[in-house]
């Protein structure tokens, strides 16, 4: 696989461990302010890599297009 495949692998992983934790923290721990930050930093970057699939498909998309037209 590709590097930034890698990259995006490890950081879906990273988000939804950081989410999740952030959860424990606020509803079994008792941390609501660390538990919140955790969680507002593991959606951050949920959100940051499901805006990467939305530009990856649009790309592909506008190819599939392109490629169609010329027939």
């Amino acid at each position: 696989m590709r590097r930034r495949y890698w990259l995006i692998i490890i950081l879906f992983a990273t988000g939804l461990v950081l989410f999740c934790l952030g959860l424990y923290y606020m509803y079994e721990v008792g941390e609501a302010e660390y538990g919140f930050k955790l969680a507002i930093l593991g959606a951050i970057i949920l959100g940051i890599i499901l805006a990467i699939g939305m530009l990856y498909v649009a790309r592909v998309r506008i190819k599939i297009l392109k490629d169609a037209s010329q027939f």
